[in-house]
């Protein structure tokens, strides 16, 4: 029987995973003769200019204030403390009889469709170690969300916004989260992986209870950080929708400026040619309607004029 594990997180380190000798001689319990892959690996700054580049430049063409333009969108997420620059998800397989090799084709097969799986997390890297003392061979696969929004850029960093657009939805409970159901899909996916290897999965936590309070312990800690996750997605929108109140706030003044030089150019051209009271009436409907209401304003105050002018010549005879 084996056991498996899919740990998602947010504490990637590019250099421990592509065995930066600077680093990992350092790191006392990796072998540096030991059995090491790296199957994929693009610069996160090169995979983020290549994702993002033309939704900053959509936002920018946007704006008209230079302090709201985006210079570097990599900088600003790394620099942002509420949002996780990068992802991670650590897999393996546990069990006595299977061997250094056998790990590395399960670990292959399953890895190998993930970017297919998840068109929402743009994959920038895949490492094979097992060349760690004391732990079984595994691999890290490293990630950033690519969520589609209707807000700000057209494209933003946001994990569980990534996430519900494959189709994993946060439910109601506080263990029904999106990031939840995404670690259980992939739990799934290995574990069919391994049934094809002659291996069959043993998921000790449904059949023991006192003996593994550390499982239950690690899956509330799970729950606590995909909250905290979908809470600062949440404070991120908040901050954005804040950000577009001062915006408006901020231009208030100017168009206000602009509607007074509007209509002041206009009063001057009417006047040659209206009367002082429907130049007033005019102003007035403009001032509270839309243009379409004024349209059937001012018509209807015409048509009144006109049986008002047709009336009085009927009158006269």
């Amino acid at each position: 029987m084996a056991t498996i594990s899919t740990h998602n997180g947010s504490q990637v380190c590019r250099n421990h995973n592509i065995r930066e000798v600077s680093i990992v001689s350092k790191e006392k319990h990796i072998d540096p003769n030991g059995w090491h892959e790296t199957w994929l690996d693009i610069p996160p700054k090169k995979a983020y200019k290549e994702v993002f580049e033309k939704a900053v430049i959509e936002y920018n063409n946007k704006q008209k204030r230079n302090d709201r333009k985006i210079t570097d969108y990599y900088q600003k997420i790394r620099q942002d403390k509420k949002k996780h620059l990068m992802y991670e998800m650590i897999c393996g397989v546990y069990e006595d009889n299977i061997t250094p090799q056998l790990s590395y084709d399960i670990l292959y097969d399953y890895s190998k469709n993930f970017q297919e799986r998840h068109p929402n997390l743009k994959v920038t890297g895949i490492y094979f170690h097992a060349d760690e003392k004391g732990k079984a061979p595994h691999i890290h696969i490293d990630y950033f969300p690519v969520a589609k929004m209707k807000r700000g850029m057209a494209l933003q960093n946001s994990l569980v916004k990534a996430l519900e657009q494959e189709g994993f939805m946060s439910g109601e409970k506080y263990n029904d989260t999106a990031q939840i159901k995404f670690e259980h899909s992939e739990n799934a996916i290995l574990e069919n992986i391994c049934n094809k290897y002659g291996f069959k999965v043993e998921h000790p936590q449904m059949n023991m209870k006192v003996e593994h309070l550390d499982t239950a312990i690690y899956k509330k800690k799970k729950e606590i950080e995909s909250l905290e996750i979908e809470k600062l997605d949440l404070q991120d929108e908040v901050e954005y929708l804040t950000s577009e109140k001062e915006e408006i706030t901020h231009n208030t003044p100017k168009y206000k400026k602009q509607r007074d030089l509007l209509y002041s150019f206009i009063s001057k051209v009417l006047v040659r040619f209206l009367s002082e009271k429907v130049i007033d009436y005019i102003f007035d409907v403009i001032g509270k309607n839309t243009w379409t209401e004024v349209e059937t304003s001012i018509q209807a105050e015409i048509d009144m004029l006109e049986h008002q002018n047709d009336k009085d010549i009927t009158d006269d005879f």
